[in-house]
Formats: structure tokens, sequence, C-alpha cells
């Protein structure tokens, strides 16, 4: 069929009035398109800035975590010698320590009663439900006040030697305590701290005294010695 002008015109002016359309509404979404640009490069960039807190933060919370020291309870030991009859000494001690040592000094030490060892079960019991009593009194610590930046300083091997004032609670009384201890760097992330001479520690102190006679009238001793001598190597690591 052959085309008439009518139809030859309708298709020009359809193509002038889409090509004003553009024309028209071209001004108006290139703005839109910078804007939304403009608004994700932002959001790209506060997440970048998020980010980078983050991973500053993580790395802050890490620093600090490596910086506390724990205790090695497999690795560390802890002694006391009791005498009792006048001339017979024995030698007991502790399994169960734990503990640490916090980036500002504050070191502690918890040592549960229960695990007491005196090499005899029967007298393993006596100790913890008589003098110790664990059922109310399950732990003894200590918390002593350290220079962390001087055991930071330390170079693997060498060591440092002070005197240290040690609070030591106890059946529910604490008491300062002065010891002599010893400080080596075992490795860069290993410590051991140590007595450099026993400490005497005595049952009426902490107010043991009946429970020590106790103990010397069911073991039917003629007397037992309430002091007692301590020595206790510990290590810490981060």
């Amino acid at each position: 069929m052959a085309k008439t002008p009518h139809d030859a015109i309708l298709p020009a002016l359809l193509l002038h009035r889409l090509q004003v359309n553009m024309h028209v509404a071209g001004p108006s979404v290139e703005p839109a398109l910078s804007s939304h640009y403009e608004e994700f490069d932002m959001h790209k960039k506060t997440g970048s800035i998020f980010k980078a807190i983050t991973a500053a933060t993580l790395m802050t919370g890490a620093m600090t975590a490596q910086a506390a020291w724990e205790l090695d309870g497999a690795a560390s030991s802890f002694y006391y010698v009791t005498s009792k009859a006048a001339a017979v000494s024995e030698v007991n001690s502790f399994t169960g320590l734990s503990g640490a040592i916090s980036d500002s000094g504050a070191a502690s030490l918890a040592i549960s009663l229960a695990s007491v060892d005196t090499g005899i079960d029967i007298r393993n019991e006596r100790m913890r439900d008589i003098v110790f009593q664990v059922a109310q009194h399950a732990e003894a610590t200590v918390s002593v006040p350290v220079d962390a930046a001087a055991l930071d300083s330390l170079t693997v091997g060498e060591s440092m030697t002070g005197t240290y004032t040690a609070t030591v609670s106890l059946h529910g009384i604490n008491l300062e305590l002065v010891a002599d201890l010893k400080v080596v760097k075992l490795a860069d992330d290993s410590i051991q701290v140590s007595t450099v001479r026993p400490l005497i520690v005595g049952a009426t102190a902490f107010g043991l005294e009946e429970e020590v006679e106790q103990l010397r009238v069911i073991a039917n001793l003629t007397s037992i010695t309430p002091n007692i001598v301590v020595n206790f190597t510990l290590v810490y690591n981060q």
C-alpha cells in the first residue's frame, strides 16, 4: 500500500517530540544522577573511615590483651613446710594455682585450698575440712603491685630482685606480708617469679589456732608448730 503524506509526517512528528522531551528532561536528570553519585561516594568514604576505626580498636584491644600475663599453673609450684612432734618436718603443696599480672601492674595469685597435697589422703581431708574449711573458704589470694614497665623492659635471661608488700587473704582475714622476690625473663612471652628467701606464715595471724589444735588432737600428736615456711615459683605467660 502506498504511504500518504499524512503517514510520512506522523513519524517525523513523533521523532521531533521525543527529541524535545529528551532535551527538556536532560537538565533535570543529570543533576539527580550527579547527586546520587556524590551520595554513594560519601557512603563509601564513611564506610572506609568506619573500617579504619574498627581496625584500630581491634589492634588496641589486641595490644592490651597481649600486655597482660596469665599464670601457668602447670609450670608453677607452691610449697610449704610444717613441723610436728618437735622434730618432724614435712613438705606440703598446693596444685590448684591461678592468677595474672595486668598491664597496669596488678599481680594476683589464687590458691585453691582444696588442692592441698600432704602426701597422705586422710591428712589432705583433715586439712581441707578442719583447718582450711574449704566449704566456707575455698581460696587463699595474694595481690601484689608491681612495676609493669620494668617487667616489659626485661630482656630474655635478665632478672630483677625486689622487696614487695603482698596482701594475703586467708580464712576471711587480710594481712600484709613483706616478701623478697626475684623475677626472671624466661622468654619474650614468659616470666618467672620466685621467693628469694622463704616466707614464714603464722596460723595464729589468720585465726587458725583453734583449727590447728583440733588437728593435733585428732592426729594424736604432742605438738604442731603453728608457723609454716613457704616457697613458691610462679610462671606467667603472655
